[in-house]
C-alpha cells in the first residue's frame, strides 16, 4: 500500500545563474500496486502543471506494479513534452523495473538519491 502521509518537500537552492531555483520533493513510500496506483495518478495530475522543477522521491517504495510504471512513464514524457523538468530518485531495486516500464532516458532522469536527482535538474537545460 501506498504511504503517502510524508509531507511535500519544497526547497531553494542557488542557481548557477545567480537567481534561486526552487524544487518541488514529492515523497512516497511502501508498495505502488494496483490498489495504490489512483492515489499515485492524482498526485500525478495535481504536479503535472507545476512550473517548478519536480523530483518524485521513490526511494522508500519497495514495490512498482506495472500500472504505476505506465503512470511514472507518462507522467515524465507529458512534463517534458511541456517544457517541464522532472526526475525521479528510487532505490537501486526499482532502476530496472522503471527502465523496463517504458521510462525513456531522453525524458526521465533515474537516480538513486534526492540530491542526485537535483544535482541532474541543475544540469539541464530549461
Amino acid at each position: 500500500m501506498l504511504d503517502h502521509s510524508a509531507p511535500q518537500r519544497r526547497m531553494v537552492l542557488p542557481d548557477s545563474r545567480a537567481h534561486p531555483t526552487t524544487f518541488h520533493i514529492e515523497c512516497f513510500r511502501g508498495e505502488v500496486d494496483i490498489v495504490a496506483s489512483p492515489a499515485l495518478a492524482t498526485t500525478l495530475d495535481r504536479l503535472l502543471s507545476s512550473p517548478a522543477p519536480t523530483v518524485l522521491d521513490l526511494t522508500r517504495v519497495g514495490f512498482l506494479g506495472t500500472s504505476a510504471l505506465s503512470l511514472l512513464a507518462g507522467f515524465t514524457s507529458d512534463r517534458r513534452a511541456a517544457g517541464l523538468m522532472s526526475a525521479i530518485a528510487a532505490n537501486p531495486r526499482l532502476h530496472r523495473p522503471l527502465s523496463l516500464g517504458g521510462l525513456n532516458p531522453r525524458t526521465a532522469v533515474v537516480t538513486e538519491t534526492v540530491d542526485a536527482a537535483i544535482d541532474a535538474l541543475v544540469g539541464s537545460p530549461s
